[in-house]
């Protein structure tokens, strides 16, 4: 979570899978998007405080269901488009992926 003034503006979880770790829930307050890079400032540090979990890992990648409209937010991260396009709660979605194999 991030705060600006003690107050939460963005938010984020992760989770370790078998397919890596799963990241959800990545939220900006209204008032706050496009102001701060809040969002981007919260990703970047929470990926690397976990790429010494994900170098273990089977499969050692970052990767989310991204909403069709933040997929250039996301792809500037450095994520990839995976699959076909998905419907969650009504809205299109798109697998993303960020692979830490070299």
């Amino acid at each position: 979570m991030g705060f600006v003034d003690a107050i939460p503006v963005v938010t984020a979880r992760a989770t370790v899978t078998d397919q890596g770790v799963h990241i959800q829930r990545v939220a900006t307050v209204q008032a706050a998007r496009k102001r701060g890079g809040y969002a981007k400032q919260l990703l970047n540090q929470l990926m690397a405080d976990l790429k010494p979990v994900v170098a273990t890992l089977s499969k050692p990648q970052f990767y989310l269901g991204a909403q069709l409209t933040a997929l250039p937010f996301y792809e500037r991260l450095g994520f990839r488009a995976v699959g076909p396009v998905f419907m969650e709660a009504g809205i299109q979605h798109q697998l993303l992926k960020l692979n830490l194999e070299q």
